[in-house]
């Protein structure tokens, strides 16, 4: 579904049927950085004093980038690897939160850095 979200949106702009049609924009995907686990469920504890279900994980998350890939090849698009980028960085970095904390406060959002 994802994938197809995604699809549907570029072709909003870039397709000449399309009442949003816009010749001049350009468009560059981003594929959503990659998710360390023990950052998530460490930022999930000690945030919220609810449970709430897990919305996110690794694989979720790697399947999303992996989808948005796949789109920007289709549509002959350029493609920032966030996901690629940040697991490459997290297995350098090391430590307790296996390096993600270096790239992200919460395994979600980008650090200021």
């Amino acid at each position: 579904e994802f994938k197809e979200n995604i699809t549907r949106m570029v072709a909003m702009v870039t397709d000449p049927s399309s009442p949003n049609y816009s010749p001049e924009t350009r468009l560059l995907l981003i594929t959503p950085p990659a998710l360390g686990a023990k950052l998530y469920d460490h930022h999930r504890a000690s945030t919220y004093t609810v449970v709430y279900p897990v919305d996110r994980t690794p694989e979720s998350v790697k399947a999303c980038a992996d989808a948005m890939r796949e789109v920007a090849a289709e549509m002959s698009l350029p493609c920032v690897d966030l996901w690629a980028a940040v697991e490459e960085g997290a297995k350098e970095q090391g430590g307790e939160f296996e390096g993600y904390d270096a790239y992200s406060w919460d395994a979600v959002h980008l650090n200021k850095g």
